[in-house]
């Protein structure tokens, strides 16, 4: 016989029955739902790791508008048009003495040059200036220069320009190049103005000031 005993009383079993009791007792509560040998609940693992992490560039879905049928490489939109540059910088036209070769006075000012490959004239630009010596009493205010221009290969570039000095129009060729981000000119001549020939020089330094 075993004896059981608790707070309020004492009960008697047979021995078989004891056993039978503690048997029952060691059923494994742990709440593992694995099969056997499985280590716990692995059949019920949802891990969603497979392919669900939303990446849709294999799709092409990315979002890029290249409207030329090519992809550029800075993945934004691809129109197949050159690039238009506009530079900017100082224009000068030097005057000389009337049949000499000394200077008399400078029309110093500045330009701009817009460069469109796909427009005839590639260079078109204004430029402006005024004189700060001999000249300025005669010839005050600002005077227009208009600019045309085409590139040559290698660098190079050449065109024309058209200086109204008030009224008086100097016309000529000029040359130059482009070295990097800037383009240099120059020109000579002479022209006579008001009833007086004179000698010029001069030409425009500018340097890329926007490109898009």
């Amino acid at each position: 016989m075993r004896t059981f005993t608790s707070a309020s009383f004492t009960v008697l079993l047979p021995l078989g029955l004891s056993l039978a009791v503690l048997a029952c007792g060691d059923k494994d509560t742990s709440g593992d739902t694995g099969k056997k040998g499985d280590g716990g609940t692995d059949a019920t693992d949802t891990d969603t790791d497979g392919g669900t992490d939303g990446d849709t560039d294999a799709t092409g879905t990315d979002g890029d508008t290249d409207t030329d049928g090519s992809t550029g490489p800075d993945g934004g939109t691809d129109t197949g048009r050159e690039l238009r540059d506009v530079y900017a910088g100082s224009f000068t036209v030097k005057i000389f003495t009337p049949g000499g070769t000394e200077p008399l006075d400078a029309c110093v000012g500045g330009a701009e040059l817009d460069v469109d490959p796909e427009r005839d004239p590639v260079i078109k630009g204004t430029a402006e200036c005024q004189f700060r010596g001999d000249l300025a009493g005669t010839y005050p205010g600002v005077f227009n220069t208009t600019i045309d221009g085409e590139m040559l290969g290698g660098g190079g570039v050449a065109g024309t320009f058209r200086f109204n000095l008030a009224g008086n129009i100097i016309s000529d060729d000029w040359t130059g190049s482009i070295v990097g981000a800037k383009m240099g000119s120059e020109f000579d001549g002479r022209a006579t103005v008001d009833g007086t020939e004179y000698a010029y020089e001069g030409g425009f330094g500018v340097e890329l000031v926007v490109r898009e």
